[in-house]
């Protein structure tokens, strides 16, 4: 996994300004705000992640991959899982040779991961998911994926007795079925690549 960097809302925003996304629910599923994007720049330049040449936007290295990662992906998953009483969000960000991960712990900051060329989808998802879902204790996992065809909402949960149920918006939107660790990734993967 290449060094993960931390961002805010507003760079993430100032990112897209600069290289429109090709999802277009994108800022929506990242609860971002146009209007935050001068805020993003000047915070950027300040880091040191970014300069204005010749009325152009130069990125650092770092921050030029994770922007273009964000402007080619074409879907989304958003997992919301817990550290204790703490949630945590991953958003994964996937399409033609992208892969991205956007971790939020704070309400107002992302870290932005880039997973190596060999990690897949699919071992982020069950990497997320057995972090947060470990089969030992009463949890729940929420999961939406977002792409061209629509949205699907779906859930993930392992009870006291350690029994997993899972119910999704697409196929089970009224009730929930037997489930298992391999069962959920496995949908998860199935509703991204759809």
């Amino acid at each position: 996994m290449v060094d993960p960097l931390a961002l805010s809302r507003a760079e993430v925003e100032f990112l897209l300004r600069v290289r429109p996304p090709a999802l277009d629910s994108l800022r929506t599923e990242l609860h971002l705000a146009p209007a935050d994007a001068d805020a993003g720049g000047r915070s950027l330049t300040a880091r040191g992640l970014c300069r204005f040449a010749g009325g152009r936007v130069v990125f650092a290295a770092a921050v030029a991959a994770v922007a273009d990662g964000l402007s080619r992906a074409d879907r989304l998953i958003r997992l919301l899982g817990w550290d204790g009483d703490r949630p945590v969000v991953a958003h994964l960000l996937t399409g033609p040779g992208v892969h991205i991960g956007l971790v939020s712990a704070r309400p107002d900051r992302f870290t932005a991961h880039r997973p190596g060329r060999a990690e897949s989808l699919r071992d982020q998802v069950a990497r997320f998911l057995d972090r947060h879902l470990t089969g030992k204790r009463r949890s729940t996992l929420l999961v939406r994926t977002a792409g061209a065809t629509g949205s699907v909402d779906l859930a993930v949960a392992v009870d006291d007795d350690g029994t997993w149920s899972m119910s999704d918006t697409l196929a089970s939107p009224t009730r929930t079925s037997p489930s298992s660790r391999d069962l959920a990734v496995a949908r998860i993967a199935e509703l991204v690549t759809r």
